[in-house]
């Protein structure tokens, strides 16, 4: 098991489930176990930062809409981020700090095309030690 995710039976589709200890880093795990599966994570550097904001009618909702923003930078500016800092989080705003590099061809490579974050199974749950969020990935 990998330390930010790990996944669940999904057909045709790649189902993921998360951990944290509080929202902040249930939401950073979700977005670095993103990174991981689309490139190495060990191998990115944090050499260029950005501020994101996303906003959402819940919390379920809002990290698909954080994580479909990470897509939506890898896909259109090849931006993959290495560290993640939530600045900001409440049930329906999120503001983070994105530290990585753009993908280049040679030094990174893509371990699989990533589509969308889909609505399937999306939920967040609070137990004891935290929280745990599920979701489904478009591949």
């Amino acid at each position: 098991m990998n330390q930010y995710y790990s996944f669940f039976d999904q057909t045709s589709d790649l189902g993921i489930e998360v951990m944290g200890p509080d929202l902040e880093s249930l939401y950073r795990n979700a977005a670095l176990g993103l990174t991981d599966l689309i490139t190495d994570l060990k191998m990115l550097k944090s050499i260029k930062s950005r501020i994101v904001n996303v906003q959402a009618e819940d919390r379920e909702l809002l990290l698909r809409e954080f994580l479909a923003e990470l897509l939506y930078l890898f896909h259109i500016e090849n931006f993959l981020a290495r560290d993640i800092k939530i600045i900001e989080i409440s049930g329906t705003n999120l503001k983070a700090e994105l530290s990585g590099e753009p993908i280049k061809i040679g030094t990174h490579r893509i371990h699989r095309e990533i589509k969308s974050v889909t609505y399937h199974q999306l939920c967040i749950k609070q137990n004891e030690s935290g929280f745990k969020a599920r979701f489904v990935l478009d591949i």
